[in-house]
C-alpha cells in the first residue's frame, strides 16, 4: 500500500493533495464548525418570542453538540498519542521492565524531562547491643543518602511514575531507573514541590529530589501525580 501510494505521488498527472490529507479532512471540519456556529450565534439575535424557529436556541444546541463531539475527539487523540509513546518507551526500554509498559487500562498522563539531584534511600543496618550481660543484634532502618546527579525522563500514567536515564538520545536502549507504583502508596499525596524548582517524591522505599526547570513546573508534575494518586 505504502508503495503504490508514493508510486501514485510521483505520477506526473498527480497535482491533488495526499491520501493522508485526504484521511484528516474529516477530522479537520469539527473544529472548522464549531467556529461557523460560534460566529452565527454572536449574529444571531436572541429570542425574545417573535421568531417561530427561535434559531438563537437550534443554534446554541448544534453549538453544544460540535462542541462536545470536539472535545471528545480531541481526548481520543490525545489518549492514542499516548499509547504511543508508551509503546515507544517499552521498545527502548526493552526486556528490564518486569511487565509490559503498554496497558489496556493505562494510559499516559505526563511526559517530561527531570534531574535527580539526591536521594534517601530506606535500608537497614544491624545494631549490636548489650544488656544484663547478654549481647543481642537489632535491625535498625536508616536513610542512605545518595548525591549523584542524574539526568532522567519522567512517565507518569495512571498507575505508576516511571524514571528513565535519559542518555540524549532518541534510540536505542535505555537503562530504567526505577519504578514508582501508585496504587501501592498508602499516603494520600507523595509529592510536593519546593520554591527552588524541585520536585520531593517520597515512596516506601525512598525520598527522591528532582530538579525541574521551575518551581511551576515542579508544582504541575506535583499536581498531577497526587491526582493521579487520589484517583486510586
Amino acid at each position: 500500500m505504502k508503495s503504490f501510494l508514493k508510486q501514485c505521488r510521483t505520477h506526473p498527472d498527480h497535482s491533488q493533495i495526499g491520501c493522508d490529507s485526504y484521511l484528516l479532512m474529516p477530522i479537520q471540519r469539527i473544529p472548522r464548525y464549531k467556529m461557523l456556529l460560534e460566529a452565527l450565534l454572536s449574529c444571531t439575535p436572541v429570542d425574545d418570542g417573535s421568531y417561530m424557529l427561535a434559531p438563537n436556541q437550534q443554534i446554541a444546541a448544534a453549538l453544544e453538540l460540535v462542541s462536545h463531539l470536539a472535545s471528545d475527539l480531541n481526548e481520543r487523540k490525545r489518549q492514542s498519542e499516548g499509547r504511543h509513546r508508551l509503546l515507544y518507551w517499552q521498545t527502548r526500554i526493552g526486556q528490564r521492565f518486569k511487565s509490559p509498559l503498554v496497558q489496556p487500562h493505562r494510559a499516559l498522563v505526563k511526559e517530561g524531562a527531570m534531574t535527580l539531584e539526591r536521594a534517601q534511600k530506606r535500608t537497614f543496618e544491624h545494631v549490636q547491643s548489650e544488656a544484663d550481660g547478654s549481647s543481642t543484634v537489632n535491625q535498625v532502618y536508616c536513610l542512605k543518602s545518595e548525591t549523584e546527579t542524574k539526568p532522567l525522563i519522567a512517565l507518569l500514567t495512571s498507575d505508576i511514575l516511571v524514571l528513565i536515564h535519559d542518555n540524549g538520545e532518541t534510540v536505542g536502549q535505555v537503562k530504567l531507573h526505577t519504578v514508582l507504583r501508585l496504587g501501592q502508596s498508602k499516603r494520600t499525596s507523595c509529592a510536593t514541590a519546593r520554591r527552588d524548582g524541585v520536585l520531593r517524591l517520597v515512596d516506601s522505599r525512598q525520598i527522591m529530589y528532582l530538579k525541574l526547570s521551575s518551581e511551576d513546573e515542579a508544582q504541575a508534575w506535583a499536581d498531577a501525580i497526587n491526582s493521579q494518586l487520589a484517583a486510586l
